[in-house]
């Protein structure tokens, strides 16, 4: 059998497979997922928990939660200059990730 628990109270990680049992020669893929409300580094310890007697296991966990960012001013107006009568006229403008995702 094995157990992986988060250590932080409340838990900010989500654990899928986070227990179960592990048969001989097998293994188990166990999920972490995080969702942090403010940016900045992050680091957690999980601790693995297993029937080996006396043996406790740690991973560290760490990150970065960036956000994605626009600057509105680089295409808050479009500039299509003189427009011939009954004529389309367009023009392209861009919209740029300035953020870490």
């Amino acid at each position: 059998n094995y157990a992986v628990r988060c250590t932080s109270n409340p838990a900010a990680f989500r654990i899928v497979r986070g227990d179960g049992v592990l048969m001989p020669r097998n293994s188990v893929t166990v999920a972490v997922s995080f969702q942090l409300d403010e940016l900045g580094r992050f680091e957690e310890t999980l601790v693995v928990e297993t029937d080996c007697v006396g043996e406790t296991y740690t991973v560290g966990v760490t990150g970065l939660c960036a956000e994605s960012r626009v600057e509105p001013a680089t295409f808050e107006e479009v500039q299509l200059g003189m427009c011939p009568v009954m004529e389309t006229t367009s023009k392209w403008f861009e919209i740029e990730n300035f953020g870490l995702f």
